[in-house]
């Protein structure tokens, strides 16, 4: 029997929740494919002309049918594409419930290998199953070894989809993963891991626990779990910063599903990319660039597409300090972005975060070090005028987008940034205390409405005595 496309409310399926169906993760690609479009949805309702779908979603439909399930959700079938006005809209739609499609899903099938649509599922390949002996190890430790060869390499960060951005929360949002990979079948769940030829990995990733209820609501984070939550945030925000997005304004949309699934769970506010209760923390991020051929770049978004203190405006891999708690009682920071508003373009690009702490001007920081062309991750120690503790280290976003009334640009001198701005926010406690913070540039004359160009840490508290001006306020940061 030939595919069709099912539209759900047509179907009058009683109830919705209850259907189980799998879902599709895999690369597009730059072959072109069928698709559905608001001209041949119609008929595509009727039949899907088997010959024309690309490997990749036939081999899916096929491992559908062999488990026995009736339903496969592919995002190029079911979400309408083009650039006309229904397909934009349908997109805005379905995109922001990639958490209750996948979430809801009984498993997800993901083509980890394909670097395309067209390359599909199954494969020849040269893969053994590991022979091994099973060996207690004592009577007092009751666990078992394997005594065998060594397996193949299960190198899951090089597998073609791992790279792409929108396949991140595919992963995170899934309940169980039926991946066909390079070094062969791999299976997650909540609970465990296997590979095709080596024995249980164990669990990894964020812990969702799953409840006996719809599927909406099938994943959940305890209250409790919140800090795990912010710490699993910036490592998935790590690993996601240097995935790969064909739109590089998806850099927020293609996380919107998690967001929205852990501020319905935990009630955290959400900016950006940022949550709210460990907003300082989350904020103390640098980049670290973008690898373009044999140069790494270093840009901010040409098109606006988040606020200068969220990593989502840069392209490129980020970074956050490590080991710098927030300053007790010195900095507070709110914003009245939500995980919707966070998505909009116009909302994100007109309201600031608030955030109040210890702000100090300095005379300049290097943008060019030693005459070389790139800077990144020194400081202007010493000049003429100012000196700089050895263990300050300043991290500048962009060097190309700095406003040209604060650089200081001449042939006789190093490249400048003239009267920065220093916002201290965390604090680390080693041999003496040092802090970091956010480098900032007014971006009004007459009130203190800055955005962020950089990052600084190492500051220590003894240089911190020796300067004078600086004082605890509230600013605005666009």
């Amino acid at each position: 029997m030939p595919p069709r496309l099912i539209t759900t409310v047509a179907e009058n399926f009683s109830n919705p929740p209850s259907v189980k169906y799998i879902a599709l993760s895999y690369c597009w690609g730059k072959i072109p494919f069928l698709k559905t479009t608001i001209t041949n949805m119609e008929a595509l309702r009727t039949s899907i002309p088997w010959d024309k779908l690309p490997k990749t979603a036939r081999d899916a439909i096929t491992v559908t049918r062999k488990l026995g399930f009736r339903y496969l959700w592919v995002d190029s079938l079911c979400i309408i594409q083009g650039t006309d006005r229904a397909a934009l809209l349908d997109w805005q739609k379905e995109s922001a419930k990639m958490h209750e499609i996948y979430g809801a899903a009984f498993i997800t099938i993901a083509a980890a290998k394909a670097t395309n649509a067209h390359e599909g599922l199954f494969d020849k390949r040269p893969v053994e199953p590991m022979l091994s002996c099973p060996l207690e190890s004592s009577s007092e430790n009751p666990e078992t070894v394997l005594l065998g060869t060594d397996p193949p390499r299960h190198l899951a960060d090089l597998e073609p989809l791992n790279t792409r951005g929108w396949a991140l929360q595919e992963q995170i949002l899934s309940s169980r993963i039926l991946s066909y990979g390079t070094a062969g079948l791999h299976w997650k769940c909540h609970r465990s891991c296997h590979l095709e030829t080596v024995p249980e990995f164990g669990p990894q990733g964020i812990r969702f626990t799953e409840k006996e209820s719809p599927p909406d609501t099938r994943l959940d984070i305890h209250y409790q779990q919140l800090k795990l939550v912010h710490m699993e945030w910036k490592s998935i925000i790590e690993d996601y910063s240097c995935r790969n997005l064909t739109y590089m304004t998806d850099r927020l949309p293609a996380l919107y599903g998690i967001s929205e699934l852990v501020s319905r769970s935990t009630k955290d506010g959400y900016f950006a990319g940022l949550w709210s209760s460990d907003l300082v923390s989350q904020l103390l991020w640098r980049h670290c660039g973008k690898l373009i051929g044999s140069a790494v770049d270093y840009s901010r978004a040409s098109q606006f597409r988040a606020p200068s203190w969220s990593w989502a405006s840069v392209d490129g891999k980020i970074l956050f300090l490590d080991g710098y708690h927030v300053m007790p009682n010195k900095v507070r920071g709110k914003c009245s972005l939500n995980v919707h508003t966070s998505q909009q373009i116009h909302k994100m690009k007109k309201t600031p975060l608030h955030v109040f702490g210890f702000v100090l001007r300095m005379p300049s920081i290097r943008c060019q070090d030693a005459g070389e062309v790139r800077y990144y991750g020194g400081a202007e120690r010493e000049t003429e005028w100012i000196s700089y503790p050895d263990s300050l280290r300043t991290y500048l976003d962009d060097t190309k987008t700095l406003p040209k009334k604060s650089v200081l640009d001449r042939p006789d001198l190093p490249k400048q940034l003239l009267d920065p701005f220093f916002l201290f926010l965390g604090q680390k406690n080693g041999f003496g205390s040092c802090s970091a913070g956010l480098i900032l540039v007014k971006t009004d004359k007459w009130r203190f409405v800055f955005r962020r160009v950089g990052i600084f840490e190492g500051f220590t508290d003894w240089a911190l005595k020796e300067r004078r001006g600086g004082r605890p306020m509230w600013v605005e940061i666009l």
